[in-house]
């Protein structure tokens, strides 16, 4: 929108520009933020600050600071609706048409002029299927005066620079029809908006859970790692074990063979026995090392039950988080739902409205014109032209 004068200089045509009530655009905002898409947030700042060369947008930047867009955040909320107030009147003063896109979808006679321009530029377009939709805003303020006299105020001195009276009326009713959509949608979903503020905070509170949840099996994978590790230790153990068994029998063995040889070698017995006696002591430490390698082992097999018991009670821990994740998709389905049906209900009241208004009019008309009948005498004594009475809408 900072581009029409500059384009519409430039080149020739026909320039357009949409205009969508901004409350509206920054509940789409918001809506889209809670999706998942911060885009349409982020670029309120990026415009900002890529255009410092603007005074009011340099002013706008210092007195509503904003670190990080969010849809909570009130300087936030200022920082869009001043930005836009600024664009759009320099935009509607510059443009040669300006469409009202939340019109289009209600109202049948400014749809068809609308068309009827564009075919008067030989385009071809259809509005039709245009259809009115209403988000949330997640925002609150302390005080609710306090921030429409802010509004009002800011507003009135941005729009209060524009050299365009076309430009300052059209952004001074579209700034008052912001606060009415304001206070429409506080009417209608400001209950709403504490359910979502608590989905939200259990939102994040599980996914914050299911964070700690992988970081807890992550850990239990690198113990159930460490245990194989000293597993294989163990059996490395075992084998080193079963090694001094063999020397052992391999001991005895010699001193059978010794035994079989006293006869013959009385001289050599004291040499053997002493032989024999230290094979003995090393086959009793043998002994005792393969007990302790018993007891190792015995420990590493409680120590993996443990893991395993452990690693059960997170897969319980995992399944719950998943019927909970279940549950508050379906609130947030039946939120959502209910937006919906609020949004259809207003749509119908809001055509019955001006149903019920064309035809006070019209009613009103037909009043004024047979009073002025009744004042023609041979009119009403013949009887004729006698003005018709408007039929009632349907829900009378």
């Amino acid at each position: 929108m900072g581009r029409v004068a500059g384009l519409k200089a430039a080149a020739p045509g026909l320039h357009a520009i949409l205009y969508r009530n901004l409350f509206r655009q920054w509940c789409s905002y918001t809506e889209q933020s809670t999706c998942g898409n911060p885009y349409f947030l982020d670029t309120i700042t990026k415009i900002a600050e890529l255009s410092r060369h603007d005074p009011v947008i340099r002013d706008l930047l210092r007195v509503f600071p904003v670190e990080r867009p969010s849809a909570t955040d009130m300087n936030t909320f200022y920082l869009f609706i001043f930005l836009h107030v600024h664009l759009y009147a320099h935009a509607t003063a510059a443009a040669d048409l300006v469409i009202d896109v939340d019109r289009l979808s209600g109202d049948a006679p400014y749809r068809a002029e609308i068309e009827e321009t564009f075919d008067g530029q030989n385009i071809r377009v259809d509005f039709s299927n245009a259809c009115p939709s209403t988000a949330y805003s997640l925002v609150t303020f302390p005080c609710r005066a306090d921030m429409r006299e802010q509004i009002q105020i800011i507003s009135d001195a941005i729009i209060g620079k524009m050299p365009s009276e076309r430009g300052r009326t059209f952004t001074a009713q579209a700034v008052a029809d912001l606060m009415d959509e304001y206070e429409r949608h506080e009417f209608y979903s400001k209950r709403l908006r504490s359910v979502l503020f608590s989905m939200q905070r259990d939102k994040d509170e599980a996914v914050a859970a299911a964070e700690e949840a992988r970081r807890q099996g992550a850990d239990l994978q690198s113990e159930h790692d460490r245990a194989g590790t000293e597993r294989d230790s163990a059996a490395d153990l075992q084998a080193e074990c079963d090694r001094s068994g063999r020397a052992k029998d391999e001991a005895l063995a010699a001193v059978e063979s010794m035994r079989r040889q006293l006869a013959d070698l009385q001289s050599e017995r004291d040499r053997f026995g002493t032989e024999k006696d230290e094979a003995l002591s090393a086959a009793r430490e043998a002994s005792h090392e393969a007990e302790t390698l018993r007891s190792e082992r015995d420990a590493a097999v409680r120590d993996r039950t443990s893991i395993e018991s452990r690693h059960r009670r997170l897969d319980q821990d995992f399944a719950s988080l998943a019927a909970l994740r279940d549950q508050l998709t379906g609130e947030r389905d039946a939120a959502r739902a209910a937006t919906q049906e609020a949004a259809r209900e207003r749509q119908r009241v809001e055509s019955r409205y001006d149903a019920l208004l064309h035809w006070s009019l019209a009613f009103h008309d037909s009043t004024a014109a047979s009073a002025s009948w009744r004042l023609t005498r041979p009119l009403r004594w013949v009887g004729i032209g006698r003005p018709k009475r408007p039929p009632k809408p349907d829900f009378l």
